[in-house]
């Protein structure tokens, strides 16, 4: 009986520390500048109206397997967009996307950018109203 036990346990021990490990002690390795992801993300619009122009600006983090630290500045007039400036930084590298915001929602936006080595990225912001100042909802990124 102690050598089946033995042989048992010669068995399932390997079984287990595999299952372990794939399984609640895998580690999750952190994407590196992704080119497409879909993540969480948290933020804050700063709005600041003058008589003929305004800035709105939208600054956050997106939090998941690929971190990215996201900002978008838009100038306004009471009737249009003049201009936008965007700009998404991956983390840990530090490596910059800088471009445009393409589309305003009510809710969201989306933006063009481009990296050092010239990749585009197509970026998607959206969140929901919160009654405070933090913003909460996705981010994303394609090719």
């Amino acid at each position: 009986l102690r050598r089946g036990s033995a042989l048992a346990a010669a068995i399932l021990a390997p079984l287990v520390i595999v299952a372990l490990v794939t399984g609640p002690l895998h580690a999750r390795t952190r994407v590196w500048n992704a080119k497409a992801f879909r993540d969480t993300l948290t933020g804050q619009i700063v709005r600041n109206n003058g008589a003929t122009r305004g800035i709105a600006s939208f600054a956050g983090s997106g939090s998941g397997r690929q971190r990215v630290l996201v900002r978008a500045d838009l100038l306004v007039s009471p009737t249009s967009l003049l201009s936008t400036a965007f700009q998404m930084e991956y983390l840990p590298s530090g490596s910059l996307c800088r471009g445009t915001v393409t589309r305003v929602g009510g809710y969201s936006f989306e933006a063009t950018c481009l990296l050092a080595g010239g990749q585009r990225r197509f970026v998607h912001a959206q969140w929901r109203a919160n009654p405070d100042t933090q913003l909460a909802g996705i981010v994303s990124a394609h090719a």
